[in-house]
């Protein structure tokens, strides 16, 4: 081994090829670098694990190093995913129980984290909260529900719009004014066809996140994109705080596997 060390370091001294050096270690040590390079990789499965990134094979960690543009999904990984309730508007005429049974129906069973935070605040001041007889998710967008006699409608204003649910009169001005500078996320709450209030949340960027893109991008990755199902104006204000200038906004889980896929047939992902 002595004898390997000391030739490795001549023939990189003389010739100050890192790849032929490797060439002759190589050959000297085939047997355990053999088995040495599994167990690197294994390890290193491990450690990304513990960091919260999960690596599919081999083959992808070998390429990273080709790799021009990354694409990240906003919510759970440029920031925390734990939505905080900041806001409630409910309609007069609406009970304050009613509007948040049906925020409870309507995401009892949610898998987004959204839907968790709702259903979470929902149900604190109720003991028991109904099941509903009908249930259709959009996804990335907003949810429907039957319970009883009432359907009852959750998400953005596309979803809302679908289900013919229009607006009082300056209420959309309303809220543009009050939530300008887009940070927040807004699901509207409609039952049987009426709009009675909506509920805003928001997500903060993960701590040191910014650092991070800065060091992706100094590292020599020249495409960085943000893809997100949420609104235009939040999508803009997250991208902005962590230096990201692609995003993708308003994005159903279907579409950005489909510009994933996308990218990735034009070789630079």
């Amino acid at each position: 081994l002595p004898f390997v060390l000391v030739s490795g370091l001549s023939v990189y001294l003389i010739t100050g090829n890192i790849t032929m050096t490797a060439a002759l270690f190589l050959v000297a040590c085939a047997d355990d670098i053999a088995v040495a390079i599994p167990l690197a990789i294994t390890a290193a499965f491990g450690q990304a694990a513990k960091r919260g990134i999960i690596i599919k094979n081999g083959k992808v960690l070998s390429s990273i190093n080709k790799a021009h543009a990354i694409v990240f999904d906003k919510t759970g990984t440029l920031t925390y995913g734990d939505f905080i309730l900041k806001d409630v508007y409910i309609e007069d005429g609406i009970g304050k129980d009613t509007f948040w049974q049906a925020i409870a129906v309507a995401e009892k069973y949610s898998e987004h984290p959204v839907g968790k935070a709702l259903f979470k605040e929902a149900i604190e001041n109720m003991l028991v909260v109904p099941n509903a007889q009908k249930y259709q998710v959009y996804k990335g967008a907003g949810v429907y529900a039957r319970y009883g006699k009432d359907d009852v409608v959750l998400g953005n204003e596309k979803v809302l719009k679908d289900h013919s649910v229009s607006f009082p009169r300056g209420m959309k001005k309303q809220i543009q004014e009050k939530y300008r500078d887009g940070a927040q996320t807004i699901v509207y709450v409609a039952i049987n066809g009426v709009f009675v209030g909506y509920a805003v949340i928001l997500d903060e960027p993960r701590e040191g996140m910014r650092k991070n893109i800065l060091k992706l991008k100094e590292l020599g990755i020249g495409r960085i994109v943000m893809l997100t199902g949420d609104k235009e104006s939040s999508a803009a204000h997250i991208a902005g705080i962590l230096g990201i200038e692609e995003y993708r906004a308003e994005m159903t889980p279907d579409e950005k596997l489909t510009y994933v896929k996308m990218l990735s047939e034009t070789g630079i992902v």
